[in-house]
């Protein structure tokens, strides 16, 4: 994950979860209703929008929709391991997901339009991904017999376990390699909160927002505040999400961040430029296994 930021806002896909897909694919904490009627913010000072902007390891990272292929071929083999013990296990069947930028959600809201929801406009986006993993068929009962075979006791892993052994069969001593880009996208978000730019910027913001009576140090206080945690966005909420855009434009908080996340990763690029070179081949070379997996099923 990103950080704090992203462990609240940016829950990511569950299509990894192959054979837990029936569960924790909704959002638990957060209400995706809409929220009350809140006038918007007068004189807001509009930050850059996310849109279309990018951290800089990002090419390096899997996307959402190479998740998704990756994740029902992985479902395939799943179902073809279960088959050998005796279950007719469904496979996964994943339609378009929608994309969710990576830097979508990463620092709280940045618009007026994102505020409306307070701090829950990513639970829409979270539930559109959810809801566009499908089984085949209808998941067969759970008994002790068939969580032995899927997930396995110990070190074996089941039919999960090979599954992702064969569709990832050319890592190997690789497999740190696949690792280094999120380990560079999450150090990033928090080691940036320690550079004098951003200090300084969160002071502003800091200042911004006790201005009109709310004390937060920085923007993962406000996003964190327990007070947000009804099952939908309160009037205060909203009104905090709010002021929380209009202070992060006036202290230029969002593209200091960006800016400050951008040259610790770039340097973290250029020491570790083979590992992530390796690491991107390997999603690659699993791509291509994943393609020709789905194409023939039955194996």
């Amino acid at each position: 994950m990103n950080g704090a930021m992203d462990k609240t806002l940016r829950l990511g896909l569950c299509l990894g979860l192959v054979a837990g897909a029936t569960v924790g694919c909704s959002h638990e904490s957060r209400s995706s209703q809409p929220p009350p009627a809140v006038p918007s913010s007068p004189g807001a000072v509009p930050t850059k929008a996310v849109t279309g902007r990018h951290l800089a390891v990002e090419p390096y990272l899997e996307t959402d929709e190479e998740r998704a292929r990756l994740s029902e071929a992985e479902s395939v083999l799943v179902s073809r391991c279960m088959k050998t013990h005796g279950f007719d296990y469904p496979t996964m069947v994943v339609g378009n997901p929608a994309a969710i930028p990576v830097l979508k959600g990463r620092y709280g809201p940045v618009d007026d339009e994102e505020a409306a929801a307070g701090y829950r406009f990513m639970v829409p986006l979270v539930d559109a991904q959810g809801n566009s993993v499908k089984f085949s068929k209808p998941l067969p009962p759970s008994t002790p017999a068939l969580q032995a075979a899927l997930s396995g006791s110990g070190q074996n892993g089941g039919c999960q376990g090979e599954a992702k052994q064969q569709l990832w069969a050319k890592v190997g001593a690789g497999q740190d390699a696949q690792r280094v880009a999120e380990r560079i996208k999450s150090e990033s978000f928090d080691r940036s909160q320690s550079d004098p730019r951003l200090l300084a910027a969160f002071d502003k913001w800091s200042q911004c927002m006790k201005s009109a009576g709310y004390s937060y140090k920085n923007p993962m206080d406000a996003v964190n505040d327990p007070k947000w945690s009804g099952p939908k966005p309160s009037a205060s909420e909203v009104a905090v999400a709010r002021k929380d855009v209009q202070c992060k434009g006036s202290a230029q908080l969002v593209d200091t961040w960006i800016s400050v996340e951008d040259a610790l990763e770039n340097k973290d690029i250029e020491a570790n430029s083979e590992q992530l070179a390796q690491g991107r081949r390997l999603i690659d070379d699993a791509l291509r296994g994943a393609a020709k997996i789905v194409a023939s099923p039955a194996g």
